[in-house]
This record gives C-alpha cells, sequence and structure tokens, in this order.
C-alpha cells in the first residue's frame, strides 16, 4: 500500500488515478488503463486516495440474454395491460348494464340453436331417404332388377351430406360453448368494472 500511496502522491492535482483488479487478482494503479483491462472494473481515485467514481464492469453474455428476457417480459405485459384497456373500453361503450350482456348472449345463442334446428331437420330428411334407398338397394340384390350401382351412388351421396350436416351441428355447437364462456368473461369483467350485480346466473 505505501508504493499505492508513492503513485498518488506523484500524481498531478487534477490526474485521475485508475485502480483495477485483473483477472488473476492482482490489484494495479494507473492513470491509463491498458486495453486489456478495459473490460475489467476499476476505482476511480483522487490525488488524495480517496473513490470519487466507480466504474462497473461491461456485462456478460448471460447478464446480456437475461437483460433481454426482462425486457420482453416488461414489453409482453405492457402490450397486454393496453389491450386490455382497449377490451374493457369496448365493453363500456358497448353495454349498459348486466342484463343487457345476457340478453345480447341469448339472442346469439336462439341464432345458433336455430342453425341447429334448421339442419337436424336436413339430416332427418336425408336419413328418411337413405333407409328408402338402403330398401331398395336391399330388393334389387334380392330380385336382380334395377341398377345396383346408381342405388349404391346415391346411398354413398346421402352418406356423405349427411355426414357434413352433422359436422356443421357439432361445430355449431363447440361454438355455442364457446360463447357461453366469452359472455361469461364479459360479464365477469363487466361486474369489475361497474360493480354491477344486480343480475347473476
Amino acid at each position: 500500500m505505501t508504493l499505492a500511496f508513492a503513485l498518488l502522491a506523484a500524481q498531478p492535482a487534477a490526474a485521475k488515478l485508475y485502480k483495477w483488479t485483473d483477472e488473476h487478482g492482482n490489484v494495479h494503479y494507473s492513470d491509463t488503463v491498458p486495453p486489456n483491462e478495459a473490460g475489467q472494473g476499476r476505482e476511480v481515485k483522487s490525488d488524495s486516495g480517496q473513490t470519487v467514481d466507480k466504474v462497473a464492469p461491461p456485462p456478460t453474455k448471460e447478464e446480456l440474454e437475461q437483460k433481454r428476457k426482462e425486457q420482453a417480459h416488461e414489453e409482453a405485459e405492457r402490450r397486454q395491460r393496453e389491450e386490455q384497456s382497449k377490451r374493457d373500453r369496448v365493453l363500456l361503450m358497448s353495454y349498459s348494464s348486466v342484463k343487457q350482456i345476457e340478453r345480447t348472449r341469448d339472442q346469439r345463442l336462439e341464432t345458433l340453436k336455430s342453425r341447429i334446428q334448421l339442419t337436424q331437420t336436413r339430416v332427418d330428411k336425408l336419413q328418411q331417404e337413405l333407409e328408402r334407398q338402403r330398401e331398395r338397394a336391399a330388393a334389387a340384390e334380392r330380385t336382380g332388377r334395377g341398377s345396383p350401382e346408381s342405388i349404391h351412388e346415391r346411398i354413398e351421396q346421402l352418406e356423405n351430406q349427411i355426414q357434413q350436416y352433422q359436422s356443421v351441428i357439432d361445430k355449431t355447437r363447440q361454438d355455442m360453448a364457446s360463447l357461453r364462456e366469452t359472455f361469461a368473461k364479459k360479464i365477469e369483467r363487466y361486474r369489475e368494472l361497474t360493480k354491477d350485480t344486480d343480475s347473476r346466473n
């Protein structure tokens, strides 16, 4: 330490002295920092030997990556808050009460229900024709009369149509379940924003 203070005393009044520890644990004092040591953290000393500033070492790759992840997470949270704020504004502008939200939900559910009923009516008619065509096919097989190929082709067409309509019914039922879930969340959020508890499911 005697040498260090001797170095300090030898510096001009306005000079700065840097103190750093190299990768081998050796302590250095100098008025300049060698380029190969620029990556080390260091202290800036006054002419009286007091530490007047500290220069942190540059961040490691791991620290930079962690910082990048933290910033990305913060940005994602910020965007999520903004999107939620927009949804809240739309919700409050669109409805004046929980009952109004429920009425809208029920109207949309009725529309989907009507679609199912209409499609089911078509399926029932196709099922009836399918049964008739199967009876014709069986009769053609028994008597050897008629054209079984054309009957079989029609049966295949009917089966495909029924399957397509049934897919529409299944998809519409899924839409109804999704709609109920969506409106349940809307009602819950509306109550949080307005403290409206005048209607409960």
